[in-house]
């Protein structure tokens, strides 16, 4: 099935994204309840209703001053939500991130890598929204002013900031039980992002998991509504997509790095996947950070 591509109406595709949303105004409506795969790290904040998501196979419940933080490459799934679930979404490209200096970074991304989701007081939510609220007035400055990107950069520069002393200061919540399939489709998608530039079969991941690429194909499509082809298919193009985007590597250099050996089947295969020549992706370089697995 062909790859969608969705726009959550994105103020710079260069650095950053930016959105509010509510009953009125939903761009999970969207994607509905499909896979996709993160190109951006972002972050999506609950102020109103409720609603379930899972994120890297792992499923987390969303309610009012719930937070929840993505990383390039995750995976996610809106599994439901209430009819008056309303928030905020914002995302940030990996050059954008690379501008964030944390001391002890390391530490501090794997402990929000694990715990990708707390609870905020409400004083905490308030900072955050009025944050988020100075960016889209910033976003109103005349074109010409030549300061503009700056000004707005550095103010989701200060709001990062405090999210991540927030996920400092607070109790992580935890994720809800999953079944015996969950952990499945999880310890999946991590043996495809270790190995999909040696194997792209079913096969081969069934066997690492001891188990029959029927039963495999069963967990997945149970899981996520997809199969296992599309999320190694998805994995592969999306790390082609980070190389065509912030390298200069050629497109034969980019297939080698990605598992191909001829540079004409990659070609062939990203544009299966995608819909575009990985030329064409390079020129365009504007689709959105978003790419369901439907």
């Amino acid at each position: 099935m062909e790859v969608k591509k969705v726009d959550i109406g994105l103020i710079s595709r260069d650095y950053y994204g930016f959105i509010s949303f509510d009953r009125d105004h939903d761009p999970i409506s969207i994607v509905g309840n499909n896979n996709f795969i993160l190109d951006m790290g972002g972050l999506l904040l609950c102020t109103g209703g409720h609603g379930t998501v899972v994120l890297n196979g792992h499923v987390y419940q969303l309610e009012p001053n719930v937070i929840i933080v993505a990383f390039p490459h995750d995976t996610v799934k809106c599994l439901d939500r209430s009819k008056d679930f309303s928030g905020w979404i914002a995302g940030a490209n990996t050059n954008f991130m690379r501008d964030i200096q944390i001391p002890q970074v390391a530490e501090r991304y794997l402990f929000i890598k694990n715990n990708p989701c707390i609870s905020l007081r409400e004083s905490d939510v308030k900072l955050l929204q009025q944050s988020f609220n100075i960016i889209q007035e910033l976003t109103n400055y005349p074109s010409t002013h030549p300061y503009k990107q700056q000004i707005i950069h550095n103010v989701l520069m200060v709001a990062c900031y405090g999210i991540a002393g927030l996920y400092e200061m607070n109790t992580p919540i935890l994720e809800r039980a999953s079944s015996r399939q969950d952990d499945i489709f999880r310890k999946f998608l991590e043996l495809v992002s270790h190995n999909y530039q040696a194997h792209r079969d079913v096969e081969y991941y069934a066997g690492l998991l001891c188990i029959t690429p029927k039963y495999l194909s069963s967990i997945v499509q149970t899981c996520s509504g997809s199969t296992p082809s599309k999320w190694i298919e998805l994995t592969v193009c999306q790390h082609a997509k980070n190389l065509l985007k912030e390298t200069g590597e050629s497109i034969q250099q980019i297939a080698d790095s990605v598992g191909f050996t001829n540079p004409s089947f990659f070609t062939q295969y990203f544009k299966r996947v995608t819909g575009l020549s990985p030329k064409q992706y390079r020129i365009g370089n504007g689709d959105s950070p978003l790419f369901p697995v439907t």
